[in-house]
């Protein structure tokens, strides 16, 4: 399971239990977001990492995740890759697209004295995390990165392998107009909604784990 930006692995606490409960094997990488680096060579390292037995492997990816485990489907062919809130993993947005990035983020993030965006802790409690409990929403604010631009994305398309794609209706960060419309004619799959924001890990663990499980089983 592959975090965002801002994020680190710790996004995917709430989650990992109760899919190990299960009997699944999670991983949860980290990405060091706040460092220099590139699309590519993260991808590149993420694939090295998760070479062995990425053909029985579900690779998910949140938000800029999404990109990352495109990457990495696009070099091991994985069983499934479920992008969750993904941003398009492509290096030009299509035409035809409907606004996707929600304006109200424009009010929100702020840049540090090396040009990296982050949310102020503020900020992330009361608009990006605005759904979720107070406790579990400072707790995250307290955790969230300064990102770095990675420049731009080497893939053209999302990789050809199995896919599915989950949205929040109550998206703080993206429209629901831009994701369903990316899903249909981005990845080419129906999308799946589920009444919560951006973050549906800290939100609603039990059920996308419900829907992660769901969906693993129906690609069998």
């Amino acid at each position: 399971m592959i975090h965002g930006g801002w994020h680190g692995p710790w996004v995917w606490d709430k989650v990992t239990p109760l899919l190990t409960a299960r009997g699944h094997d999670v991983v949860t990488p980290r990405i060091a977001v706040d460092e220099p680096g590139t699309w590519a060579a993260d991808g590149e390292a993420l694939a090295a990492e998760l070479r062995q037995g990425i053909a029985e492997t579900v690779l998910v990816g949140h938000s800029s995740g999404g990109r990352w485990a495109a990457l990495v489907a696009a070099k091991h062919r994985p069983k499934l890759v479920i992008y969750v809130a993904p941003a398009n993993p492509v290096a030009k947005q299509p035409d035809g697209m409907p606004a996707r990035v929600k304006p109200e983020i424009d009010n929100v993030v702020a840049y540090d004295d090396q040009d990296r965006d982050y949310l102020p802790v503020e900020g992330a409690v009361t608009w990006f995390y605005g759904r979720i409990d107070e406790e579990t929403a400072r707790w995250a604010a307290a955790r969230l990165l300064h990102d770095t631009d990675r420049g731009d994305f080497p893939l053209a398309a999302p990789p050809d392998v199995p896919s599915a794609y989950i949205y929040g209706t109550e998206d703080e960060v993206f429209t629901s107009e831009g994701m369903e419309w990316s899903a249909r004619n981005i990845f080419g799959v129906e999308p799946v909604a589920i009444p919560t924001g951006h973050t549906p890990q800290l939100e609603a663990p039990e059920l996308l784990v419900n829907l992660l499980c769901e969906l693993a089983d129906e690609s069998r």
